[in-house]
């Protein structure tokens, strides 16, 4: 099989892959990750060794190469979404944490109330 060949399979299981939805669940997410992450390692390790190479292309590589760069367009929109998500589940809990610190140590915090600013030198 051609490495061009490889490169289409390896993107074509990564878009599907990303297809379905972010999971919920720590463990499901973090699982879900980590498969991302591989096939992304292995779809970086065949570009290296077709550019290597610098075969010449027949005219079924040509148009399968051709497929995964359209398939490529679609794979970043959806992992610039699946960041996305995680951003915002990140500053919900770093929000969720510093309402919790609040809490539980209302008079940790500094007030601006009854500060005095004296503009004399």
């Amino acid at each position: 099989m051609s490495k061009i060949k490889s490169l289409f399979l390896a993107t074509k299981t990564l878009a599907h892959h990303l297809s379905r939805e972010l999971p919920k669940g720590l463990d499901e997410r973090d699982e879900y990750i980590i498969a991302v992450e591989d096939y992304l390692q292995s779809r970086d390790r065949l570009l290296k060794e077709i550019l290597q190479e610098k075969p010449s292309f027949s005219e079924t590589d040509r148009k399968l190469g051709m497929e995964v760069l359209r398939m490529n367009e679609k794979i970043e929109e959806q992992m610039e979404k699946i960041q996305s998500v995680i951003s915002a589940d990140i500053r919900a809990l770093k929000k969720k944490r510093k309402t919790g610190q609040r809490y539980e140590n209302p008079y940790e915090g500094t007030t601006v109330d009854g500060v005095f600013f004296d503009s004399k030198k």
